[in-house]
């Protein structure tokens, strides 16, 4: 009997799914994988039927999996963790050493794997980049990889004197320094460049939301209300100080408020009717003053337009990460957010916006090299 790698809880759902989608039948690849087209805009739903029909439920890995390139395939992430007996033979670097990201990829040892995750090969996925749906494939397989930023400092791959190590030497390092995961190998008749998330082509395609600039009355109240934040009071603290701190030493500085003069964002929630508005900031240098911050307010009551709404608070934290996507990846009329930094240093999936609000799943870029 095979063990029970500590990964296979989270994907336990995936079978149950695919028989609910499919009639209990397993789903067999297509005969012919290609291109795929734009999606055209689905049918407004009546509005009775756009309202959440439940609970929420967190999305599985075959309705939302975070996707990136894996070298001549893209990989889909199947989990972020993975346990020493799932691995055969050494470390390979997938990338040129001068890359960045570094990709390095192990063998993965089929056998310790669920058959929730073996059901996968053979099935046809979708791939998106944000709202824009790029490609079909096909999976083919299954791999560890581990990713990270190229190391800014001394390492088994330049070492300070001597000769570089060898490109073992270099791959072993770099696998122990990133972000391990267990990846399905998507292949496509073409490169799909620049793919972020994917899903089992077999399901019903997912229902986005778009955001907007907050304008007018809206926008200014939520600058207002972002000022007002505790946690911003403490960043503008430390930024006073900082810029302190610089004119003692004849050193330029810079005025006003630390996150400048940048606006929010708006969306409509049409199956919902509800109003979200939301604002991030993210400033500084690393090696000075440096402050990230983002809140989401639902827009609640008034007859009369924005100006006598109110702005309930939902949530709000340090991270100040950009909201990428917003979307019902699962059909249950609840949304999940795709949030991440431009670099690509951390992304997460989100239920939001709820009082509630968890992380479902990150995946990360590590920078181990020394930033200043």
């Amino acid at each position: 009997m095979k063990p029970a790698p500590r990964l296979a809880p989270a994907l336990a759902a995936l079978v149950a799914l695919l028989a609910l989608r499919c009639g209990g039948a397993p789903l067999s690849p297509p005969a012919a994988i290609g291109p795929a087209r734009d999606a055209a805009p689905e049918a407004a739903e009546p509005a009775a039927e756009r309202e959440a029909s439940g609970p929420r439920r967190a999305p599985t890995r075959a309705e939302f999996a975070f996707a990136f390139d894996a070298g001549d395939e893209v990989g889909l992430v199947l989990a972020e963790d993975l346990e020493p007996f799932m691995l055969q033979g050494e470390p390979e670097l997938v990338t040129a050493l001068d890359a960045d990201p570094l990709l390095v990829r192990q063998v993965i040892a089929e056998r310790s794997l669920p058959d929730e995750v073996l059901a996968l090969r053979g099935q046809a996925v979708t791939l998106y980049d944000g709202e824009r749906r790029l490609c079909e494939g096909g999976v083919v397989g299954f791999a560890a990889v581990s990713r990270l930023h190229r190391p800014g400092i001394s390492w088994a791959g330049e070492p300070q004197g001597g000769s570089p190590g060898t490109r073992q030497e270099i791959a072993t390092e770099a696998w122990s320094m990133g972000f391990q995961s267990l990846i399905a190998l998507v292949r496509t008749p073409s490169r799909c460049a620049g793919a972020t998330w994917g899903r089992l082509s077999a399901l019903p395609p997912p229902r986005f939301a778009f955001s907007e600039p907050a304008g007018g009355v809206l926008g200014e109240r939520a600058v207002e209300a972002f000022r007002a934040l505790p946690a911003y009071a403490e960043a503008q603290r430390s930024f006073d100080e900082e810029q302190a701190n610089r004119r003692v030493n004849g050193l330029e500085t810079e005025e006003g408020p630390w996150d400048g003069e940048g606006g929010a964002q708006v969306v409509q929630l049409p199956w919902s009717g509800r109003t979200l508005v939301w604002r991030t900031a993210r400033t500084g240098e690393i090696c000075g003053f440096r402050a990230s911050l983002g809140a989401t307010w639902e827009v609640r009551g008034g007859t009369g337009g924005p100006a006598g709404a109110s702005l309930g608070l939902l949530e709000s934290g340090a991270e100040g990460l950009d909201l990428q996507l917003l979307l019902d990846a699962n059909g249950d009329g609840h949304l999940e957010g795709v949030f991440g930094d431009p670099d690509g240093d951390a992304t997460q999936l989100v239920s939001w916006p709820d009082d509630d609000e968890k992380t479902l799943r990150t995946i990360s870029l590590p920078s181990t090299g020394c930033p200043c």
